[in-house]
């Protein structure tokens, strides 16, 4: 696991998170938790999810979401530092099969 899970990963914040969902334009509702959902072409195609509370994400949470959101450690750290945006996530996707 590396490096980059311990950077990236460990240590990760709710509101990173958050801003993650609104720079990817995915639809975002509340329930017990703040659930996303990734649509392309009306469909939704990848959906994950984070607690309400404030401040760092616990356990394996920040793991759990990037398997979710299907990235690897340095393409989801793109995505948190904003160095990858919504058509990069995109041609990931269609990379995997998963669009």
């Amino acid at each position: 696991m590396g490096i980059l899970k311990l950077h990236c990963e460990r240590g990760m914040k709710v509101k990173e998170v958050l801003r993650l969902f609104e720079k990817l334009k995915m639809d975002v509702r509340e329930g017990r938790d703040t659930i996303a959902s990734f649509r392309y072409e009306g469909k939704v195609v990848v959906r994950t999810k984070v607690p309400h509370k404030r401040g760092e994400l616990k356990g394996d949470l920040p793991y759990f979401i990037r398997q979710q959101l299907r990235v690897n450690e340095r393409q989801f750290k793109g995505l948190i530092d904003c160095t990858l945006y919504r058509e990069d996530y995109e041609i990931i996707l269609k990379e995997k099969d998963i669009l």
